[in-house]
C-alpha cells in the first residue's frame, strides 16, 4: 500500500489491526507490526522528534518476530535457523505482518525483506497459504511486480472495498496482500 505521507496508510492499518484483534472469530491469531519510521510527530509540542526505527533490515524483523513468539536469545540463532523458525511460527498460528514506512529502508534491505516474506515464507507455507499475510506501507511505489494499492484518500465506499479485498483469502496469487 503506497501513497503520500499523511494520506492515512498507517491509520488505516492501525484500525484494521484493532478490528482484527477485537473479532469474536479472528482471521489472524497474531498481528505483528514493524515500523521503519525514524521521526515521530508530537502533536502536543507541535514538533517532530527523531527516534529509532524498529528495524532496518531483515535480521531485525526476524529477531522481532521470534521475540514476539517469546523465543529467548532470538538474535543468537544463525540466520538460516531464524528464517526457518519464523516460517514455523507462521505455520502454527495465522499471522498478519504489517511492515510500515518501507520507503525508509535501503533498496537492498527492501529486496531482501520482500524476497523472504513473499517467496521463501510463501513456499514454506504452500500447504497453508492463508496462515500468513503481509502488508507493506510506503510513500513510494515499491519497484516490484507484486500487487499494490495506491492511496490518495478514500471515500466510504473505497474504504469498504479495500477492507473487503484485504480479507480475501489467497487464491493462488503470488503477491503481497
Amino acid at each position: 500500500m503506497y501513497g503520500p505521507g499523511g494520506v492515512g496508510k498507517t491509520a488505516l492499518l492501525l484500525e484494521l489491526s484493532r478490528q482484527l484483534i477485537d473479532e469474536s472469530t479472528p482471521v489472524f491469531m497474531n498481528v505483528i507490526w514493524a515500523s521503519a519510521k525514524r521521526d515521530y510527530y508530537d502533536p502536543i509540542r507541535d514538533e517532530v522528534e527523531t527516534g529509532s526505527p524498529q528495524f532496518e533490515c531483515l535480521d531485525n524483523i526476524l529477531t522481532s518476530i521470534l521475540e514476539f513468539h517469546e523465543m529467548e536469545d532470538a538474535n543468537e540463532y544463525k540466520r538460516d535457523d531464524q528464517k526457518w523458525l519464523v516460517a514455523e511460527c507462521f505455520r502454527d498460528k495465522t499471522t498478519l505482518l504489517i511492515i510500515d514506512n518501507f520507503e525508509s529502508l535501503l533498496s537492498s534491505a527492501q529486496d531482501e525483506i520482500l524476497h523472504f516474506f513473499n517467496l521463501d515464507v510463501k513456499r514454506a507455507l504452500r500447504d497453508k497459504p492463508n496462515n500468513f499475510k503481509v502488508i507493506v506501507t510506503s510513500r513510494e511505489r515499491i519497484p516490484t511486480g507484486l500487487h499494490q494499492i495506491s492511496l490518495k484518500g478514500l471515500d466510504r465506499d473505497e474504504s469498504r472495498e479495500l477492507m473487503r479485498h484485504l480479507y480475501e483469502p489467497t487464491k493462488g496469487r503470488a503477491y503481497l496482500s
